[in-house]
């Protein structure tokens, strides 16, 4: 059970939600030896035919530029969930703050393979962005230029369709205190 367990979580760090590991497995040795682990390079495998099932659009490779509008963020406590009720009178104020509001430039650039970076100003920056994209869909972290800064860092989601790079964003400063959703858009040079 405890290799079992082993191969769940190794499998979740290579490939979220893909589990390798047989339920019915019982613990301790069985008649003909001890339970060998399920393996974990099948898991590996089916994450890289997934990711060369969805090739990069030879028209993503290229530059994009285009700008962004963050606004205020808000943060959601579910409650529908295990001791979500817990938390049902819990409310979150950030700091009030008209940092990171308004509208900033970006740049971004997807090589060949897929792999995207890129720049933020304005409010929001300055920031690096550093991804994948996958078929039309992009995910990317968006990480400070100086990191002791204190600035916005976060995710950010898009997907390309009819020649435009769309999405959205979020971020926080670095103690939470001060959330930033934001919507963007981006053609290519």
């Amino acid at each position: 059970m405890i290799d079992c367990i082993k191969s769940i979580l190794l499998t979740f760090a290579v490939a979220a939600g893909v589990s390798a590991c047989d339920n019915s497995q019982t613990t301790g040795p069985s008649p003909s030896g001890p339970v060998p682990s399920p393996p974990v390079t099948s898991a590996r495998s089916s994450v890289a035919a997934s990711a060369s099932a969805a090739p990069t659009s030879a028209a993503a490779a290229a530059s994009w530029t285009g700008s962004y509008k963050s606004e205020a963020g808000t943060l959601y406590v579910p409650t529908d969930v295990a001791n979500g009720k817990d938390w049902k009178d819990v409310k979150w104020r950030g700091d009030l703050s008209n940092t990171g509001l308004g509208d900033g430039p970006m740049t971004l650039a997807i090589d060949p393979s897929g792999r995207v970076s890129g720049t933020l100003a304005g409010p929001l920056g300055p920031a690096l962005v550093n991804g994948q994209l996958a078929g039309d869909k992009l995910t990317a972290s968006i990480t400070r230029q100086t990191p002791s800064d204190g600035g916005f860092v976060g995710t950010l989601v898009g997907a390309i369709a009819d020649g435009k790079l769309t999405g959205t964003m979020k971020l926080s400063q670095r103690e939470a205190s001060v959330i930033r959703s934001a919507t963007f858009s981006a053609a290519k040079k």
